[in-house]
């Protein structure tokens, strides 16, 4: 009895030392926190492309192709010549389908892109207001993501304005908030004879009358948002605003760094704001309670099963 009386002493002695052990694993893993991994900034472009019935006319008098046609055939070549960290979205615009996405704003699959690129069928109407609202959405979703980093656009290719009219009511409202949030927006009228809505509140609009006219303007936008962060463009930045006036370029870089105005989605006011002064620096007692109760918890069973194996080895050598 002796030899197994000294063996459940080293027994309740060992627990007794492993249990600051364990108490100060629970703390430990209370304390840790994991690191936030930074994922690099992507520049993302929205392509908004019109799919509407007039869109399978010919383009610019051509017998040999419609102007459906030319657009997939240019934006295919955009598409494969536009770098891989360049997030690109194309959401197709018509009455038939709403949402149309063929390409989320995000990685790009190339190959599923532009096989569903060359799937669209052209018909019915052109509900601009409604998708240019889902685009720009789309890009402050990922503005949010990417902590407010990165070069936001929308490319609007269409052939003709915004029906019925209520959808016209929409783009006048929208497109000035989509702006102000600094999303930079390109429009393209396809082969229009006359100049399109967006032509006097885009920030760019050119009308492209022939295949030729369009290739080379979308051609134009990719390479502006695919070169951003090309060192001789921060270089040109810095000639341009060298013989300025520090008060005049102070301002300047204070226009850029307030251009963000929030997140949130296009016609919806936006989220209030917490009072960071008013709002306690310190966790409630409540919320400090509540994360001690686990460790409590394992501590007193600990100390009951230490405690009843006490009593135990007491009743045991007595006897």
């Amino acid at each position: 009895m002796g030899g197994i009386s000294r063996i459940l002493c080293l027994l309740f002695v060992s627990m007794l030392f492993c249990l600051p052990t364990f108490a100060g694993l629970e703390m430990d893993g209370m304390m840790v926190t994991r690191p936030i991994e930074k994922t690099s900034v992507h520049d993302c472009i929205v392509v908004l492309l019109d799919a509407s019935g007039s869109m399978n006319e010919r383009m610019g008098g051509e017998a040999s192709e419609s102007r459906m046609d030319a657009a997939k055939r240019i934006l295919e070549q955009a598409i494969r010549n536009a770098p891989p960290e360049t997030y690109i979205g194309v959401l197709v615009m018509s009455g038939v389908q709403r949402y149309e996405w063929i390409q989320k704003l995000g990685p790009s699959d190339h190959a599923a892109l532009l096989q569903s690129l060359q799937a669209i069928n052209p018909d019915r109407s052109t509900p601009l207001g409604t998708f240019m609202k889902a685009a720009a959405d789309e890009l402050l979703y990922m503005r949010e993501a990417q902590h407010n980093e990165g070069m936001y656009t929308l490319l609007v290719l269409t052939d003709g304005q915004a029906n019925p009219a209520r959808e016209e009511k929409m783009v006048e409202r929208f497109t000035p908030e989509i702006r102000s949030r600094g999303i930079l927006i390109h429009a393209v009228g396809i082969d229009m004879n006359t100049e399109h809505t967006l032509a006097t509140q885009a920030d760019t609009y050119q009308n492209a009358n022939n295949a030729q006219a369009l290739e080379e303007r979308v051609r134009q936008v990719f390479a502006e948002v695919s070169s951003v962060r090309d060192p001789q463009l921060a270089t040109d930045a810095y000639l341009t605003i060298a013989p300025l006036s520090t008060d005049v370029a102070m301002a300047v870089v204070k226009g850029l760094g307030t251009s963000v105005q929030g997140n949130h989605p296009i016609g919806e006011d936006p989220p209030e704001e917490v009072d960071q002064a008013a709002a306690p620096s310190q966790p409630s007692a409540e919320a400090v309670k509540e994360e001690e109760t686990p460790f409590l918890v394992i501590l007193f069973f600990m100390i009951v099963i230490c405690g009843v194996f006490g009593v135990l080895l007491w009743i045991i050598l007595e006897g």
